[in-house]
């Protein structure tokens, strides 16, 4: 049996009104990330322990995409956007990805953090107690001058689970990204 799933919206700053009302009715937990430049990746290391569906902050999810990440049985599913460019690797910003999939690959943010960020303190990617989403933020590191190491996390995921097998799995319809 499967452990409860957990919808996160990370956001720097506001969350789109249009996301707010297509998440209306669900338990969702609203994550600031805005506050430090690796805010975003040591959220994902930190919560890499439960099935998680990740809601950016400026998407539109379609009415039944929240159900449908739900029931699918498969490790790694996302939802494209409209419009995508390339196309490339499955974009995060409506996705969800199951517990087995991150017990597979528990060094991925860590390793991510240790290309984009060096000197980043791995430490700071233990895993969060049921109120992380409060205390999150504990512990972060000053920020390195000039780093960005919340750019192409989409990319750094899909290349690492497909290098440990883990395949995407697309859900239609591709969704709004505002």
């Amino acid at each position: 049996m499967r452990g409860p799933l957990v919808i996160v919206v990370p956001f720097a700053g506001e969350v789109h009104p249009r996301t707010r009302v297509s998440l209306a009715g669900y338990g969702v937990t609203y994550v600031d990330v805005g506050g430090h430049p690796s805010a975003y990746p040591l959220m994902l290391g930190r919560m890499w322990h439960a099935d998680t569906i990740i809601v950016e902050h400026d998407v539109v999810v379609p009415a039944g995409a929240i159900e449908g990440l739900e029931e699918c049985p498969n490790p790694w599913c996302y939802h494209s956007y409209i419009d995508y460019p390339g196309g490339l690797w499955p974009p995060m910003g409506l996705c969800r990805v199951r517990a087995e999939a991150m017990t597979a690959t528990p060094e991925c943010w860590t390793r991510y953090l240790a290309r984009r960020a060096p000197g980043l303190n791995p430490d700071t990617m233990r895993p969060m107690p049921p109120d992380w989403h409060e205390t999150w933020e504990e512990g972060l590191p000053p920020a390195l001058a000039g780093e960005k190491p919340w750019s192409h996390c989409d990319e750094w995921l899909a290349a690492y689970l497909r290098k440990h097998g883990i395949d995407a799995h697309r859900h239609f319809p591709d969704v709004e990204n505002l």
